[in-house]
């Protein structure tokens, strides 16, 4: 909890002028790691299809911001993979 508080205000701070690169980057970096541990929290409690859209969320949001070469690319799609089909 308090990583995501400062991972917010910290983007939210860079967001000013002459920091906008990085606090994308940041801002990105922390939606998507906490998208992602959420699905995997979900998996654990047998709700693996709710982690579905969380997984895809993340993976728009770095094709959206990443080169596609990117390795949290592999991680998301590795995780995808991994779910039970519906």
């Amino acid at each position: 909890m308090h990583f995501w508080v400062f991972s917010l205000t910290t983007a939210r701070n860079l967001a000013e002028p002459g920091g906008g690169l990085v606090a994308v980057l940041l801002f990105t970096w922390a939606i998507t790691t906490h998208l992602n541990n959420l699905a995997g929290v979900l998996v654990k409690l047998n709700r693996a299809a709710e982690t579905r859209p969380l997984l895809e969320r993340a993976l728009a949001i770095f094709r959206a911001t990443l080169p596609t070469n990117h390795p949290q690319f592999g991680v998301v799609e590795r995780d995808l993979a991994a779910l039970p089909d519906d």
